[in-house]
């Protein structure tokens, strides 16, 4: 009202110029308003991204403590860290192993028996072996039976120098397969298998 009576030549009344103000004032509430939402919603998003990092820590941590109880004096457990970035593409190889039935998803508090999946990513295999979370993943009593499988029936093969596994710890989220099921997160603990290079009771071959 306002820029349409200056357009047309027409002296804006005093209401007019009320108008006009109030117009911008609540314009800018709302403006303000929206910044200041978006701003918190970020802020949240942070505090719930370092939650979720924090207790993924604390759960890998668990299994770690859990694997070392189980291991003793049998194998020298080398965390390769550097090895987490395969962990996506280790994890998406599996699952299609897991599809056509050639291995499972193991739960982590009933398994008895583990036996390893190769997967190759790029120039390297790496023995692998998923799992779901449990409620109670932060506690190393949760993975005492995964960890005590991983020994009897995992780390032997993957070995090299004596007793030592080249191994790492991460947690993927995965989305639904038929992308209509809720995402989860799993468990992967995979160890780099060395060609070449002898190991304890077995001597793993060199590549062709």
């Amino acid at each position: 009202m306002y820029y349409n009576k200056k357009e047309k030549g027409e002296t804006p009344t005093v209401k007019d110029r009320i108008r006009k103000d109030v117009f911008y004032r609540e314009k800018n509430l709302k403006t303000g308003s929206f910044a200041f939402r978006r701003r918190i919603d970020t802020d949240c998003t942070d505090r719930l991204l370092a939650q979720r990092h924090q207790q993924f820590r604390a759960d890998k941590k668990a299994v770690k403590t859990a694997l070392k109880a189980a291991v003793k004096q049998n194998y020298n457990l080398v965390e390769n860290k550097a090895l987490s970035v395969n962990a996506r593409a280790i994890l998406e190889a599996y699952l299609k192993e897991v599809e056509a039935g050639y291995t499972h998803v193991f739960e982590p508090q009933n398994v008895t028996h583990i036996w390893p999946t190769d997967v190759t990513v790029g120039d390297d295999k790496f023995g692998t072996a998923v799992f779901s979370m449990p409620e109670n993943a932060v506690d190393p009593q949760a993975w005492k039976n995964a960890a005590n499988a991983l020994v009897a029936n995992f780390l032997c093969y993957y070995q090299y120098n004596g007793n030592n596994v080249d191994f790492c710890v991460e947690i993927v989220k995965q989305e639904a397969a038929d992308g209509q099921g809720e995402a989860a997160d799993y468990m992967v603990i995979f160890a780099k298998r060395h060609y070449g290079e002898e190991g304890g009771e077995i001597w793993t071959p060199p590549a062709l």
